[in-house]
């Protein structure tokens, strides 16, 4: 087996970068959330139990659909699927952002979080596809995943203990 050339070497890298960045925001988002969970559930006067249950449905529902968009993904493409997903995404966090009450947030947030199952399983479909040969470079990709979840919870972290709402760091 020969290694590849510079020039592959660069190209790969390049076609890379996206599904880097993408492991990054969504790390971001997964920190963010983390610290985001308990003024979210005081803003919409959810229990614990509501909380829980909330979580539990946007699990399954983007499970359910990350499924099926896998099927389709086989067909779009990764990579095309994951901008798709990511377009999708990213609306969706804007419009639970928005949101202003209850009912309103619940629904955006299954839809959102149904939209990031596809964003996880593209992102890792792409990874996979061009680093199934390298577990060692697979797992970095992981680890920058970490890196993300570092950076957002840090930095809504410092937004909340400044007074700004969860809903002011994302516009």
């Amino acid at each position: 087996m020969s290694s590849p050339t510079p020039g592959t070497q660069l190209d790969e890298r390049r076609a890379l970068l996206p599904v880097g960045g993408t492991f990054v925001v969504f790390g971001m988002f997964w920190g963010s959330w983390a610290v985001a969970t308990a003024n979210v559930r005081s803003t919409y006067h959810l229990s614990n139990a509501q909380l829980g249950t909330l979580l539990a449905v946007a699990v399954a529902v983007s499970g359910a659909v990350g499924a099926a968009i896998g099927n389709r993904a086989q067909r779009w493409g990764a990579v095309r699927t994951l901008v798709w997903s990511l377009l999708v995404w990213s609306a969706l966090m804007m419009l639970t952002g928005a949101t202003r009450n209850r009912t309103e947030f619940v629904t955006a947030f299954i839809a959102t979080m149904a939209a990031g199952g596809c964003v996880d399983m593209t992102m890792n479909a792409a990874s996979a596809a061009r680093l199934g040969h390298r577990p060692g470079l697979l797992v970095r990709f992981h680890g920058i995943f970490n890196v993300g979840a570092l950076a957002g919870a840090l930095s809504l972290g410092l937004f909340v203990q400044a007074g700004v709402s969860w809903r002011g760091c994302g516009r």
